[in-house]
């Protein structure tokens, strides 16, 4: 065979190759997006177990993001929810992720970072965080909301602040 017959014969082969490694390479890819997205969509609300600040604070905040206040004025220890001039609306465009929570006899205390998104920008919402701390009570077993950060206050005069 000639050595032009020879390169001619390597071509398609080098092609095949190619194309074979550049799908294996694509299909690796794609796997490892779908795992990332398996792993991201995994990913719910934290639950913190029943009868922890964590969970009074959890059950809390979203009460005051969805509006409900019937349910946040039963969290608040019970002299604020008595003076309380309300004046909360659903707040949709707040997050609240847990720091730390500390616990000394009756009192505890829950750092949170509170995430206010504010607006939509060309790559994404835009938002602001700052970290925060619930202030708590227990009272009759149960903890209660003795201080809330301003994002999550309920009541205009008295009551919460």
């Amino acid at each position: 065979m000639s050595e032009e017959a020879d390169a001619g014969d390597r071509g398609p082969r080098r092609r095949t190759a190619r194309a074979a490694l550049i799908g294996v390479t694509a299909a690796a890819g794609l796997l490892v997006i779908a795992a990332v997205g398996v792993i991201v969509a995994g990913r719910g609300t934290a639950t913190y177990p029943e009868g922890s600040p964590e969970r009074a604070v959890q059950v809390y905040a979203q009460a005051v993001v969805d509006g409900d206040l019937d349910v946040a004025l039963g969290l608040l220890v019970p002299e604020d929810a008595e003076e309380c001039e309300r004046i909360v609306q659903g707040r949709d465009d707040y997050r609240v992720a847990l720091v730390e929570s500390t616990e000394r006899g009756d009192s505890a205390r829950v750092e949170v970072i509170i995430s206010e998104v504010y607006s939509s920008g060309p790559f994404g919402p835009e938002e602001y965080s700052s970290e925060e701390v619930f202030g708590l009570r227990r009272e009759g077993g149960a903890w209660l909301i003795e201080t809330a950060p301003w994002q999550f206050a309920v009541c205009e005069e008295g009551g919460i602040r």
